[in-house]
C-alpha cells in the first residue's frame, strides 16, 4: 500500500531554484537549447528542403496577403484614426515582407525589427489638410541573438515591488561598427514573441529545440543511408583464392589474398575486371533490407516535422492510405488553429510596438490638434488569404438581395474581383437584358439609397436596394425591341 506524502523528493525545487538562480545572475540568459548545441543550427535547419519548405509556407500563412486596420469602436474619432493610421502605414516600405521575417519567432522564439522613420507631411484620412506626421518607412529585420537582456542598474540592485521584489531590466542591442552593447529604447524596435512563458524568461521559445533532436537524426540516417547507396551502386566483389597453386606453397595465404584485393580495387577504379578463366570471381549485391529500413526512417522523421511545423501530414504527401479525404479534413482543422494563433500574436505586436508605441504616442500633439485626442488606437488584421471563387459570389449576391438584404456597393464589387468605377473611368455598359437583382451602381440614379458616382459621399454607405419580396423583375423583351413582330418572345442571357 503507497503511503501519501512518503515519495517526497527535493528535485521537485529544482525547478523554483534553477529559476531563482538565472534572475540573480549578471545577465538573463536565453535558455535556447538548439543553439546551447549548435550556434549555428537556424541557418542548417534550412538546409534541408522539407523543413525549409514547411517552415516558409507556415510564415507565409501567418503573413497573409493583406492587412487591415480596424477602428477600436464604430465612434466617427476612431474610425478617423484608424484612417491616419492605416495612411501612415501605407508608407512603410514592404510591410508583407517584414511580417514574413516577424513570423521567423516560429523557430527561434523571437524576432526583432528596428524601426526606420522620417517627418513628412501628409494628408491622412478624410482630414482635407495636410499636416506633418511621423511615419515609419521601414523594418529592418534583425535576429535575436543580436540581444540580451541585463540589469538597469549596475551590481543589480532591486526594486522591491512585487512579492520578494524584481530587478529592473533593459535590452541591450549589438552594434557591430562600435563592437559593444547598447542599452535600446523600447519603442525604436518591434519584439515579436512566440511561446513566451516564465521559463523564457522574456526570448521566447519556437520550434528549433523540438527539432533539433528528429534534424540531426535524419542526418545520421542520410549519411548511413548514402553510404550504403555506394555499397549497393559498386557491389561486394568475392575472389576465391588458392594459397597452392602453381606451385607456390612458400607464399603465405594473407600475402596472396592482399595482392588480389590490390588488384581488385585498381580494377574497379577503371570499371573492368580481367583474370584467369580458372580464378572465382563473383559480384555480390548487398541487401537490401538496410536501405528499407533507411527509408521507413527517413519517412517517420520528415513527417514528425512536418506535423510539428504544419500540424498536418498531408499538405506534401501524394501516397496516402484510405480515408485520406477525412483525415484531411481534421489535419485542415489543424493547420488553421495553428496559423490563427500566429496571426493572432503578429496582430497584437503590431497593434502594440508599432501603432500604439510608436505611431499613435510620436503623432499625438498632431492627433489632439485636429480632435483626435479622445480617439482610442485602431487594431491591426490580417486578412485571410483565401480566395473565393466569382461566380459562386456572383450568384450569392443575387440571392441576397432577392432576399431583401441591403448590400454594400463596394463589398460587392470586392467579392467580384473588381473595383468600384470611379467618375471618367471607361466602364463596359450594362446590358439591357441584365441579370435582374445585379447592383449596378451609377446606372441607375433613380433607385433610392444609391449615390451615384461624381457624388460625394463614403462608398462604404453606397447600398443598392433589395428587391421588394415577391415582386417579378421580368421585362418585356418586345418593348426593348421595335422590330419584333407580335407574340414574338425571345429570352435574355
Amino acid at each position: 500500500m503507497t503511503i501519501p506524502f512518503s515519495n517526497w523528493s527535493h528535485q521537485s525545487d529544482l525547478y523554483a531554484r534553477g529559476l531563482g538562480h538565472a534572475l540573480r545572475s549578471y545577465r538573463l540568459p536565453d535558455f535556447d537549447q538548439a543553439i546551447a548545441n549548435d550556434p549555428s543550427f537556424y541557418e542548417k535547419l534550412r538546409r534541408d528542403p522539407v523543413v525549409a519548405f514547411c517552415l516558409r509556407y507556415r510564415k507565409l500563412l501567418a503573413a497573409g496577403e493583406d492587412w487591415s486596420i480596424e477602428p477600436a469602436s464604430p465612434r466617427p474619432e476612431d474610425k478617423e484614426l484608424a484612417a491616419v493610421i492605416e495612411g501612415m502605414l501605407r508608407n512603410v516600405k514592404s510591410l508583407p515582407n517584414a511580417l514574413f521575417n516577424l513570423a521567423e519567432a516560429v523557430v527561434a522564439g523571437s524576432r526583432w525589427a528596428g524601426i526606420e522613420g522620417s517627418k513628412k507631411t501628409l494628408r491622412l484620412g478624410s482630414n482635407p489638410n495636410a499636416y506633418e506626421w511621423w511615419v515609419i518607412t521601414n523594418l529592418v529585420d534583425s535576429d535575436k541573438r543580436n540581444f540580451r537582456r541585463m540589469p538597469k542598474h549596475a551590481g543589480g540592485s532591486h526594486n522591491d515591488s512585487g512579492l520578494g521584489g524584481r530587478r529592473d531590466w533593459q535590452w541591450q542591442y549589438y552594434q557591430p561598427y562600435s563592437l559593444d552593447w547598447s542599452p535600446i529604447e523600447r519603442h525604436h524596435f518591434v519584439k515579436h514573441t512566440f511561446d513566451n512563458n516564465e521559463s523564457t524568461l522574456g526570448f521566447g521559445s519556437g520550434l528549433a529545440s523540438e527539432l533539433y533532436a528528429y534534424f540531426y537524426s535524419k542526418t545520421a540516417v542520410l549519411r548511413d543511408g548514402l553510404q550504403f547507396i555506394e555499397r549497393w551502386s559498386n557491389g561486394i566483389l568475392s575472389a576465391a583464392v588458392d594459397s597452392l597453386r602453381d606451385g607456390q606453397a612458400s607464399t603465405l595465404a594473407s600475402t596472396r589474398a592482399t595482392n588480389w584485393l590490390n588488384e581488385l580495387e585498381k580494377m574497379r577504379s577503371r570499371h573492368v575486371l580481367v583474370y584467369d578463366k580458372n580464378d572465382e570471381i563473383k559480384v555480390l549485391e548487398p541487401p537490401k533490407g538496410g536501405w528499407d529500413a533507411a527509408k521507413d526512417c527517413l519517412a517517420y522523421l520528415d513527417g514528425a516535422m512536418r506535423v510539428l511545423i504544419l500540424g498536418a501530414s498531408l499538405p506534401t504527401e501524394a501516397e496516402v492510405e484510405g480515408g485520406s479525404f477525412a483525415m484531411a479534413k481534421v489535419q485542415q482543422s489543424s493547420t488553421a488553429a495553428i496559423v490563427a494563433h500566429d496571426r493572432a500574436l503578429l496582430e497584437e505586436t503590431i497593434t502594440e510596438d508599432v501603432i500604439k508605441n510608436c505611431l499613435w504616442r510620436l503623432n499625438y500633439p498632431t492627433l489632439s490638434y485636429i480632435g483626435l485626442a479622445d480617439a482610442s488606437p485602431p487594431v491591426f488584421r490580417i486578412r485571410d488569404s483565401k480566395k473565393s471563387d466569382p461566380s459562386i459570389q456572383a450568384d450569392l449576391l443575387l440571392k441576397a438581395k432577392q432576399a431583401g438584404l441591403r448590400i454594400k456597393i463596394n463589398e460587392a464589387y470586392a467579392k467580384l474581383g473588381y473595383e468600384v468605377p470611379n467618375v471618367g473611368d471607361e466602364c463596359l455598359e450594362p446590358d439591357p437584358a441584365q441579370a435582374p437583382g445585379m447592383p449596378t451602381p451609377g446606372s441607375n440614379t433613380s433607385q433610392p439609397g444609391v449615390i451615384p458616382n461624381g457624388l460625394p459621399g463614403n462608398q462604404e454607405d453606397r447600398i443598392a436596394d433589395p428587391l421588394p419580396l415577391g415582386q417579378a423583375q421580368i421585362q418585356d423583351p418586345n418593348a426593348m425591341n421595335p422590330n419584333a413582330m407580335p407574340g414574338q418572345s425571345e429570352i435574355p442571357q
